[in-house]
């Protein structure tokens, strides 16, 4: 081939249009009242709850517990992309507990807003008190007339979704005994609860109280 003409070269840039390539992100953190998942007439937000992103971005809600990621990503032009966001537990006020799923995936398209939405509800608490009157003389097993009782807290829990709190509260007790103690009752709470599989996830908190 004979070239008939001056040969030009041209350097093109490809520049993003937000409105058109990018894929954005709104979302709300709230009170699920009801704990059904979705948002629903009378249930606010929560303020000040931080959610992130893979890419380590960090988000921190208003006072409506609303949020919101300009071109969080630039999906596929085609089939979009997959994005993923998690809240931090730790940032919800005293009480909550996230009941949504968590991380969130969202599916983005390009030139358009998805919405990820996490909810939270004020979790249930059962606590348990406990002293050294509860377990054999100098050992870490409960007496059999508490033992025996065991079954009821299980049942008890199994009413509705809650957080086990055990306490064992005494000023005078042996603080090793009393932690050798306090495991091993919420490794045999533990093992009561995965007798029937379908149970929610049992969370046990154990905490040493040395006080009267």
């Amino acid at each position: 081939m004979t070239a008939v003409s001056n040969v030009a070269t041209a350097e093109v840039e490809v520049v993003i249009e937000p409105i058109f390539d990018c894929g954005d992100v709104i979302g709300k953190v709230f009170d699920d009242i009801n704990r059904n998942g979705y948002q629903d007439e009378g249930e606010p937000g929560l303020a000040d709850v931080r959610v992130a992103t893979v890419d380590g971005l960090l988000i921190t809600t208003d006072q409506h517990g609303r949020f919101n990621v300009a071109c969080a990503d630039l999906p596929d032009g085609r089939i979009g992309s997959t994005f993923i966001m998690k809240l931090d537990p730790r940032t919800l006020p005293t009480g909550y507990r996230i009941v949504s799923e968590n991380p969130r995936t969202v599916r983005l398209t390009a030139g358009k807003a998805s919405r990820v939405n996490f909810a939270a509800a004020v979790g249930r608490v059962v606590r348990l008190d406990l002293n050294d009157a509860a377990f054999e003389p100098g050992l870490a097993d409960l007496r059999p007339e508490w033992l025996v009782q065991l079954p009821r807290l299980i049942s008890l829990l199994e009413v509705e979704e809650s957080v086990l709190r055990l306490a064992y509260i005494d000023a005078a007790a042996d603080r090793k005994l009393a932690g050798h103690r306090a495991r091993k009752l919420r490794r045999t709470i533990a093992d009561l609860w995965k007798v029937r599989p379908r149970r929610y996830r049992l969370e046990i908190e154990t905490r040493i109280e040395m006080r009267q």
